[in-house]
């Protein structure tokens, strides 16, 4: 007898929609295109900026945000669920813990792992597509700290950096994150296929 998978919850189904409406966003709104067919670059000391890769950075960072904001809730309703509201005292301590907890996705996956018994990177047991994931991770804090370009500490580790980023598909070109349509797509699968399986467990 062939088990379904329980439904989302209400978390994931909006962190599922929202992803989807990223990507629809994208394919479906047209660029601003102020250059009138020319292709708009320039550089400056912050790094380089072309329009249509600015625009597809902006729709990679929205998904992973996504992740991000899902992934802290999924924790939290993990807590809440075993931890006693009429508590003060435990209430107190759930929301010191959630604070450290989801500052970083280390400190995200220790959470998990210590007090859920659930190894999100684990290769035989964690999210089967982890190592996309965490190219994802990298490619979006590319856009949050280095306006696209590698940080200092990515240009540090830059054939690391570089490994992770190909993981969905971005390549790294004069220290700059290019994200095109096709690792834009990888992304939303990748953000999709983690929140189902992440829900499954909640």
């Amino acid at each position: 007898m062939m088990l379904l998978p329980k439904p989302l919850t209400t978390i994931g189904d909006a962190a599922v929609l929202l992803t989807r409406t990223a990507l629809y966003e994208y394919h479906s709104t047209p660029a601003l295109l102020l250059t009138f067919g020319r292709i708009f670059r320039s550089s400056t000391a912050l790094g380089t900026y072309e329009l249509g890769n600015a625009r597809a950075q902006a729709y990679f960072f929205r998904i992973v945000a996504v992740v991000d904001a899902y992934t802290d809730a999924a924790l939290e309703a993990m807590f809440r669920g075993v931890v006693p509201p009429s508590s003060p005292a435990a209430v107190r301590l759930l929301e010191s813990h959630l604070l450290d907890a989801t500052q970083r996705w280390e400190s995200r996956k220790r959470s998990f792992a210590d007090h859920h018994s659930l190894s999100l990177g684990d290769a035989a047991n964690g999210f089967p597509q982890w190592s996309k994931l965490d190219g994802m991770i990298e490619v979006r804090n590319s856009i949050a700290h280095g306006l696209g370009s590698l940080t200092r500490q990515q240009r540090q580790h830059a054939t690391r950096t570089a490994g992770r980023c190909k993981q969905v598909g971005v390549r790294i070109e004069a220290g700059e994150v290019i994200v095109d349509n096709p690792s834009l797509v990888t992304a939303g699968d990748v953000a999709e296929d983690f929140i189902r399986w992440l829900d499954q467990k909640i």
